[in-house]
């Protein structure tokens, strides 16, 4: 007699042909058939959900944002131009000569030309542009 493997233990079968038209129709049939319910599993599970994307992480602090709040425009400027990586001069709040030399290295030839309030906003459009 042939012998077929299962996962319990081999079975002992008297006609192969007739397991494999047992096995062909049920395979006919089985669209007809609840799926599931020969093997105790619910019949209409639902498809697995996708994972939700992570949230995008906060961007980090730039420009104004690093700086505390409340100090002189022109301390503000200097410490703009320090995180430029220009050297501003001594951080007294008074732009002079080596602030307007930095924020000429920092934003070009007409820079040191503008009001403090304007340059602020410059350097700070140019230190967070810069941000990845």
């Amino acid at each position: 007699p042939f012998v077929a493997q299962s996962q319990v233990a081999p079975v002992e079968v008297e006609d192969p042909a007739a397991v494999i038209e047992q096995v062909v129709s049920d395979a006919e049939t089985a669209p007809e058939r609840e799926m599931g319910s020969e093997v105790g599993l619910a019949p209409d599970l639902e498809p697995a959900s996708e994972p939700e994307p992570e949230p995008e992480p906060e961007p980090e602090p730039c420009g104004l944002a690093t700086l505390p709040e409340g100090e002189r425009p022109g301390l503000t400027l200097q410490r703009l131009l320090l995180l430029a990586e220009t050297d501003p001069g001594p951080l007294d709040g008074v732009p002079g000569r080596r602030t307007r030399n930095a924020l000429t290295q920092a934003l070009g030839a007409d820079a040191a030309k503008l009001p403090v309030a304007e340059a602020i906003a410059a350097l700070d459009a140019l230190l967070c542009k810069a941000q990845p």
